[in-house]
């Protein structure tokens, strides 16, 4: 499937592993994994570093995933658990991610939830609790708020960010107020346009999310997930992942082919 993105191009075949560039560094043990949760996030309060500023400039990738939990979802919850902790512990587990991906997770149903950032290395899914309704636009504004306060600390701490990767991935419409959700998108927007390094994906688990989505797309497509295929997906998340810390920042990138989870849909 051809979705065009201005910088990021969904090309390769999703099976294909273009493994970790040479970087010279070597994996360590694995860290013990940090507990996730649905009440409080492991990593708030905590000092928890910031990707390290001596790795080579442009290979640090911030992995930022919007989860919708609500209800609706819930008869898939096994699944999504499943490929979504699959997806963080290939992260800590690859030679080259688990230094240079710094992820947040942001999970929305009634309540908004955000777990990290932190390090791919340190990082484990939290367990994620399906229920309520969907609160898109506080989502959306707490994604970016932290990804902001994030690239501050990356000012400060001299870490050079390749790009940012957003994540949406949603069933159905918000039940977040209409001008609510208008006004998060359009912050949301604004702040993608801004900021050349930041790319944003919206991913329809449902045809009732396209419109929504569509709004957050800015005119294109958003992709519609296949129910059957979480597994895919999530593993098209790691794919894309390993692929742009391995580019050139600022450059043209392909992405892996989203034809293994994907379904063609026009809105």
């Amino acid at each position: 499937m051809a979705t065009r993105y201005t910088k990021l191009i969904p090309a390769r075949p999703a099976d294909t592993d273009p493994g970790p560039p040479d970087t010279g560094l070597a994996p360590d043990p694995l860290p013990p994994e940090l507990p996730g949760g649905d009440t409080d996030d492991p990593f708030d309060g905590d000092e928890v570093a910031a990707p390290d500023p001596t790795l080579p400039a442009g290979m640090v990738v911030m992995v930022v995933l919007l989860v919708d939990v609500s209800s609706s979802l819930g008869a898939y919850a096994a699944k999504i658990q499943e490929a979504f902790a699959a997806l963080f512990a290939s992260l800590r587990k690859n030679g080259t991610t688990r230094v240079c991906v710094d992820v947040l997770v942001v999970t929305f149903a009634d309540r908004v939830k955000t777990f990290g950032f932190a390090p791919a290395a340190k990082f484990a899914a939290p367990d994620l609790v399906f229920g309520g309704m969907t609160n898109t636009a506080e989502a959306l504004d707490a994604a970016r708020e932290k990804i902001e306060a994030r690239w501050r600390e990356y000012a400060t701490r001299g870490v050079s960010l390749n790009k940012t990767l957003v994540f949406v991935v949603t069933d159905g419409q918000p039940t977040s107020p209409p001008e609510a959700y208008r006004q998060a998108v359009a912050r949301l927007r604004a702040f993608e346009a801004k900021n050349r390094r930041v790319e944003v994906f919206p991913i329809a688990a449902g045809s009732p999310a396209m419109p929504a989505l569509a709004e957050l797309s800015g005119g294109r497509e958003p992709l519609l997930l296949d129910q059957a295929h979480w597994d895919e997906l999530f593993a098209w998340i790691y794919q894309s992942t390993l692929v742009v810390s391995g580019s050139i920042p600022g450059g043209r990138v392909d992405l892996p082919d989203t034809r293994g989870w994907a379904k063609t849909r026009s809105v």
